[in-house]
């Protein structure tokens, strides 16, 4: 068996998605596939966790910072949150 010298690394999703091919070289380190894997894009925007990092724009915050913040919500508007159901949704 021969002696490979370098390792290549290719993105699943985006070869499963047939997106521009982007071959890392992987022999000397890792860094650069975890950068491709914590891109915004679709299918990645992952952190070294294996969870998705939830991106929001300065100064927004998520519906829970918002209703345990002290954030005046109208009740109709918190029973919407409160009930909404992502399997139906």
């Amino acid at each position: 068996m021969e002696k490979l010298d370098r390792l290549f690394w290719v993105c699943k999703y985006c070869h499963i998605h047939k997106k521009p091919q982007i071959v890392i070289d992987i022999t000397r380190a890792t860094s650069s596939a975890a950068a491709h894997l914590s891109q915004p894009l679709k299918g990645h925007n992952l952190c070294w966790t294996s969870t998705i990092k939830m991106r929001q724009k300065p100064g927004q915050v998520s519906l829970q910072e918002t209703i345990y913040g002290g954030v005046a919500v109208l009740q109709a508007a918190a029973n919407a949150m409160g009930n909404f159901d992502a399997q139906q949704f």
